[in-house]
């Protein structure tokens, strides 16, 4: 009886290892090791629900919708294929292959998931893991580059090389501190506390050194309202001022950024890309033009649409580690998530991205909202400028939110509780 009930134990946390095999594997290339964390979180959630029965004390809850639309945002893929006129092309199974964890947190989602999963696992790898990346920024950049003579282009440059894009980086390390900011405020022990202060000082730090607009002022944006919230709630006399001299330093951040520049800002180019993405998707508003259709016509339509062609193609195919990629999705796409859903699925799509986001927003309890909502608006700048999908946003939405939302789990297989505002389990 006891090696059964020790079975059903370890089985339960069979999945718990795949979701942090691929909290730990985002900011890396997408590959086999993410693949792995798929197949793990869900052969081991199938498993467990059944040996373990965790249907028992299910219900729905508001909670339940926000795994409705991401599992739409899946099934759409397949559903959209079936009436394009071009046959699967290989950005179709690329993006059917990243968004394959809409459908299984969707669905664990909706049946519940069990009181193994915690947020602070999830925080503490991903913590580790930025703290991995940072050294080895570090470490590559020593090899090409004497330390004491820092160079912050060059800094960038390696990452991109030998890492991944800044906007990967930036949107892991942004959220890896939201969860530290959440872990702070919980009544772990002193020590664990201060390990995951230094260590959000320093992906803060790294963030800042970005050459990337979007991760930088997201950073700015979560360490001025975690700053101010912790103020006004510990030392309100003094609450007004303390606020003001944030507001200034942030201020002083900001403008002392080049790429913030006016412009620099008028010369983005993805101002023409996304010029040139409104008309296409005014031409076929409602239905879209379905994922292989898209990857095809979009990017050959670019190459004779004028403003486009100068204001985007011309550029970056001058950038030497962008030439082997040639005409292709991976370079030449909306560089907008709003956009480029709304070109593969009409308006379909584009509402059941927004309900995304309403779902999102009403799901948390009052002690998990900040939270919920500071990720769902680092996410949202960060799909203003890249598309869905090729940056693992399936990933980091799917994987964040839920850990999220489990910090609300009562310590009981049931539903999440929000028969009212409190925090649940607490």
């Amino acid at each position: 009886m006891q090696n059964k009930e020790l079975y059903k134990s370890i089985l339960a946390f069979v999945p718990v290892v795949g979701l942090l095999i691929v909290a730990a594997s985002m900011p890396f290339g997408y590959s086999n090791i993410q693949r792995t964390g798929h197949y793990i979180l869900g052969i081991g959630y199938v498993l467990d629900y059944v040996v373990n029965q965790r249907w028992r004390g299910w219900r729905w809850g508001r909670d339940k919708w926000v795994y409705v639309t991401l599992i739409l945002l899946f099934l759409m893929l397949p559903a959209w294929q079936l009436w394009d006129k071009t046959p699967p092309t290989n950005y179709f199974w690329h993006q059917l292959d990243r968004h394959i964890m809409f459908i299984a947190v969707g669905v664990g989602g909706i049946l519940g998931f069990s009181d193994k999963f915690r947020l602070q696992y999830v925080g503490y790898v991903m913590l580790l893991v930025g703290l991995y990346i940072v050294g080895l920024n570090t470490y590559y950049y020593m090899e090409c580059h004497p330390m004491f003579l820092f160079d912050t282009l060059l800094y960038n440059r390696v990452r991109a090389e030998k890492i991944n894009s800044h906007m990967v980086i930036n949107l892991y390390m942004n959220t890896a501190i939201i969860i530290g900011f959440w872990i702070l405020h919980q009544p772990f022990r002193r020590w664990v506390k201060e390990c995951v202060g230094v260590a959000m000082i320093i992906l803060w730090c790294y963030v800042l050194l970005s050459v990337g607009r979007a991760g930088f002022i997201t950073s700015l944006l979560i360490v001025g309202v975690f700053g101010m919230t912790y103020i006004w709630k510990i030392k309100k006399a003094y609450s007004i001022a303390l606020s003001i001299g944030i507001v200034a330093l942030l201020t002083v951040l900001v403008l002392q950024n080049q790429r913030l520049e006016a412009d620099v800002m008028l010369k983005n180019p993805r101002l023409p890309v996304w010029n040139y993405s409104a008309r296409m998707i005014a031409e076929h508003p409602c239905m879209g033009y379905g994922v292989s259709t898209m990857s095809t016509e979009f990017v050959e339509q670019m190459y004779h649409d004028d403003i486009a062609y100068e204001g985007f193609v011309r550029g970056i195919m001058s950038v030497p580690e962008f030439i082997p990629w040639g005409k292709s999705m991976m370079t030449h796409h909306p560089h907008n998530a709003f956009l480029t859903i709304w070109l593969e699925f009409g308006l379909f799509g584009i509402i059941t991205l927004l309900l995304f986001f309403v779902a999102a927003i009403v799901m948390p309890t009052r002690d998990m909202r900040l939270y919920v909502w500071m990720f769902l608006v680092a996410l949202f700048i960060q799909m203003m400028f890249e598309p869905l999908g090729d940056h693992l946003q399936p990933q980091f939405i799917s994987v964040i939110l839920l850990s999220l939302q489990l910090a609300c789990y009562p310590p009981s297989v049931a539903a999440p509780c929000h028969t009212d505002d409190t925090a649940c389990g607490k």
